[in-house]
């Protein structure tokens, strides 16, 4: 089932829901990439002393550029924005690990770890389609191999690079992001299908509720109805029952009283 199916309000309130799902994920993943550089020191400390400086700054540079994106995110234009914002969150932990890759070791530097992590972290949170997380894998993979060729051609002292290193780095750069396109696809998948069946129940509710509100209107309009119908018949019933029931009530009249004094006519005698 794909969000290109589906009726016209349905797709815009999916667009909708990615929108606000972009937004608050990727606000969560600059906060979770902002602690793991600043962690990252740690690393340089022990792996690259000679380059700590350095790599240092590049850290600090990264975590300012974040928060940055971190603020853009809560703007009311992120919304129309919202995947470029999204972009630009992949390419700034890759960059800074791919400059660190340049300045230091190459291709033999086991900071390439970070572009899969970066890459997994993003298939696996960021509702990306297949499309767009191919398009981000392909852009990790130039940046790290644009930083592998600087430092053999830009770097001295640097030897070619053990073919070893190359075939193994360049596996789980791939295999990894491969992995992570498949879960992608198949969250996007099951993401729209479960907002599909939300969507329609929340339908469902809508219309039960209407149906509800026209039946009462309903029942109110055939109360009146009956209430006037009754009020117009108790009327004129009202009119007529009222003087039978005082007739009915009054006590005989007496027939001697009614015919007078006694007479031949009254008492029947010829």
């Amino acid at each position: 089932m794909s969000p290109s199916t589906g009726s016209p309000s349905l797709q815009s309130s999916y667009k909708q829901f990615v929108a606000d799902l972009w937004i608050h994920r990727t606000r969560v993943l600059c906060i979770i990439s902002g602690i793991s550089i600043a962690t990252g020191i740690v690393l340089d400390l022990v792996l690259y002393e000679e380059h700590f400086a350095e790599f240092v700054t590049i850290r600090i540079l990264t975590c300012l550029l974040l928060g940055l994106l971190y603020s853009a995110l809560h703007a009311p234009r992120a919304r129309t924005v919202y995947r470029a914002l999204g972009l630009c969150w992949l390419i700034l932990p890759v960059w800074h690990l791919s400059l660190m890759i340049a300045l230091s070791d190459g291709v033999v530097s086991p900071y390439y770890i970070g572009n899969i992590l970066v890459i997994m972290g993003a298939s696996l949170f960021l509702p990306w389609t297949l499309w767009e997380c191919l398009t981000a894998c392909c852009l990790t993979w130039g940046m790290y191999a644009a930083a592998c060729l600087a430092n053999w051609l830009w770097m001295p002292g640097h030897d070619t690079p053990h073919g070893f290193a190359v075939v193994n780095n360049a596996f789980f750069m791939a295999i990894f992001p491969l992995i992570g396109l498949a879960a992608s696809h198949f969250s996007s998948r099951s993401r729209y299908r479960e907002f599909k069946l939300r969507f329609d129940l929340d339908q469902n509710k809508r219309e039960l509720e209407l149906s509800y509100q026209k039946l009462s209107a309903l029942d109110h309009a055939k109360s009146q109805f009956f209430a006037h119908i009754s009020h117009e018949l108790r009327t004129p019933l009202t009119l007529i029952l009222s003087p039978l029931d005082q007739l009915r009530t009054s006590p005989p009249r007496d027939s001697t009283k009614a015919c007078g004094p006694p007479s031949r006519s009254c008492t029947g005698t010829p």
